[in-house]
């Protein structure tokens, strides 16, 4: 009994990460190909054309600006517990414990990438174009880097999941993994055509 859940979780473990990979995979070429195809791509130009107006009419907008950004950056903010569920292998159990750590470990360090960066925007997009000589252009390329920090945060929440599935079996964890994907891509699919 024994060597058939070893043999499970070296069969169907690998698979699970290779699913959930290969969908990764797939995602970042639509997103860099076929960006309007993307929730990430369409939310991109959004939020372009979201400083560009910031900036434009600065007097007017900065309040809505800076509010905006603070409720954007509250999203990062958020604890989470996760239970020790306990395993029959001790060795097991504790690379179970570390990956889920390593996940998120990720999760926070990501989210606070993502901080750092909209709070460099919070300064940005409130200086005159006069005064600082710094285009719009450049004020969205910092938002759109702590916003893709906050996306790779939130995956490393999503990716916990299938982690505590394999708490309880890897042929758990394995149709988790297989559940996962197609809530993803539901999830990442703009509905936009591409143009």
């Amino acid at each position: 009994m024994d060597f058939r859940v070893g043999l499970f979780d070296a069969t169907f473990v690998p698979l699970g990460f290779i699913i959930l990979l290969s969908y990764q995979l797939f995602l970042y070429f639509r997103v860099r190909y076929a960006p309007m195809r993307t929730v990430i791509g369409v939310n991109h130009l959004a939020r372009r054309h979201w400083v560009e107006s910031m900036m434009k009419d600065n007097d007017k907008n900065n309040i809505l600006a800076v509010q905006t950004l603070r409720n954007t950056t509250m999203g990062a903010h958020f604890n989470t517990t996760e239970p020790l569920l306990g395993a029959r292998d001790p060795t097991l159990r504790c690379i179970k414990f570390i990956i889920r750590m390593v996940c998120f470990l990720l999760s926070v360090l990501t989210f606070m990438k993502s901080v750092r960066y909209i709070n460099h925007v919070n300064f940005l997009i409130n200086v005159p174009l006069q005064t600082l000589r710094c285009p719009p252009e450049y004020v969205s390329t910092v938002l759109a880097k702590g916003c893709n920090f906050h996306t790779v945060g939130i995956r490393a929440f999503y990716f916990v999941c299938p982690l505590f599935m394999w708490l309880l079996s890897p042929i758990a964890m394995l149709c988790s993994c297989t559940f996962l994907v197609p809530l993803l891509y539901y999830l990442d699919v703009s509905g936009l055509d591409q143009q």
